[in-house]
């Protein structure tokens, strides 16, 4: 899975052509999503939901 690279919403912008991020090979998985107690989730992109942190809204941080 890509998972773009990690940053705070308001540094976003729709006008970027390229993402950067990492393609990830290994990942840990865990049996509830709501295993952590800090964890915020986006809306939908196509199939998955992205992981940010719920605080400060930097992410992403993994995805469900």
């Amino acid at each position: 899975l890509f998972l773009p690279s990690m940053r705070k919403k308001s540094g976003l912008s729709n006008a970027e052509a390229s993402v950067d991020g990492d393609t990830l090979t290994s990942h840990w998985l865990v049996d509830d999503m709501f295993s952590f107690e800090n964890v915020g989730f986006t809306k939908d992109v196509g199939r998955i939901k992205y992981l940010i942190c719920a605080d400060c809204e930097i992410g992403p941080i993994g995805w469900h």
